[in-house]
């Protein structure tokens, strides 16, 4: 009996120990760049979203470089801006959350004038009070896959080499 007792203290200290690895090497595979393309549909108008991410795990640092492409009716034209974020970032429990430090937003083109500087306004102030927990469902050496909880969208981003 006694031994049977040390077994599962024994299995016990394995799981729990395995939990807090399991975020440590999250971390680790982390570390680094990642390449991410994203279509949104929103009513009428269809974004390509291509980034790029780039990980301090160490000192959970990021910084983030997007290309965002508007579509009207996924044909016309209606304008590309580009966006570079530094911050910070938590990681807990396989969720990660993004602090804004700082943005800069580019309109990049504006064919139609559809893209207002209201709109760019508006879009800092989303990412700066922007405080979703986004899951890591997938991450191996080469991949990450993540899923937004406020819709459920998952985004999958591929590691990129190290310059």
């Amino acid at each position: 009996m006694e031994g049977k007792r040390y077994k599962w203290l024994f299995i016990f200290i394995l799981f729990s120990a395995d939990g807090l690895t399991s975020e440590s090497q999250h971390l680790a595979l982390i570390n680094g760049h990642w390449h991410c393309v994203q279509n949104i549909k929103e009513s009428e108008v269809t974004v390509k979203i291509t980034s790029k991410y780039s990980y301090n795990a160490s000192e959970y640092t990021y910084i983030y470089e997007a290309v965002s492409k508007y579509k009207y009716l996924d044909k016309l034209d209606v304008g590309s801006i580009n966006v570079r974020i530094k911050g910070s970032f938590t990681y807990k429990e396989s969720k990660m959350k993004y602090t804004t430090a700082q943005i800069q937003t580019n309109i990049i083109s504006n064919p139609l004038g559809g893209i207002s500087t209201d709109m760019i306004k508006d879009l800092e102030q989303a990412f700066r009070e922007d405080t979703t927990e986004y899951h890591t469902t997938l991450i191996t050496d080469t991949e990450w896959e993540t899923v937004d909880p406020t819709n459920n969208e998952k985004t999958r981003c591929f590691r990129q080499p190290s310059k």
